[in-house]
């Protein structure tokens, strides 16, 4: 048997094996299937040959090994991402607050600071200029604040840095729009927002 076909036979095992099997043989089989169809150090033109299923199947293993390590606690890997890069930029940084994840149950709040002041932590993917959204935030501006910090991320297309910027309650306050379809609100990062930002990384 032609040693593609055997491949393509481990990654549908792998993709459709039972629970208790991929207990098992999960690893062994993934592994097998990438050694014998794309060798054992893969490109990116490696991917560019794999079907859609085989990189949804290729998708799924990094999400589980980084969730296994502990980088990401959820399958939401931008805001995670996001997340994890600020906090260790700000651990880093002279002068700058020293975070660490809040609770993930935490609503609004993504980190908390040696201080106690509470951070939401937003993600967006360059070029996007326009946060998700926050829920819980009414339109009564007399509202307790749900958080002293929005630090909003700015990935690349490699989940890399690209900008870091920071505003305090009041500033999220004046400049958070509605967004109508979600029923909540969100921040865009325009000229006259990131004009009472703190930039903490990039330009």
């Amino acid at each position: 048997m032609r040693l593609d076909v055997i491949a393509k036979i481990l990654l549908w095992i792998t993709f459709y094996k039972i629970t208790f099997v991929r207990m098992i043989v999960s690893e062994l089989l993934f592994q097998m299937a990438i050694f014998i169809q794309y060798g054992y150090n893969m490109h990116v033109d490696s991917y560019k040959k794999m079907k859609t299923e085989e990189l949804w199947i290729v998708y799924s293993e990094i999400i589980n090994e980084l969730k296994d390590r502990n980088a990401i606690r959820t399958r939401n890997v931008t805001g995670e991402r996001g997340e994890q890069l600020a906090i260790e930029l700000y651990k880093s940084e002279k002068g700058y607050p020293k975070l660490q994840a809040a609770p993930e149950s935490t609503k609004n709040v993504d980190a908390l600071s040696r201080s106690g002041e509470r951070y939401a932590i937003k993600t967006i993917m360059f070029p996007n200029r326009t946060t998700g959204v926050f829920y819980g935030i009414t339109e009564d501006l007399e509202q307790i604040p749900k958080f002293e910090h929005l630090i909003v991320v700015t990935l690349d297309n490699s989940y890399q840095l690209k900008q870091v910027i920071e505003i305090d309650w009041n500033t999220f306050l004046k400049y958070k729009k509605w967004h109508s379809r979600m029923r909540a609100y969100n921040i865009s990062l325009t000229k006259n927002l990131l004009e009472h930002a703190i930039l903490r990384y990039g330009n």
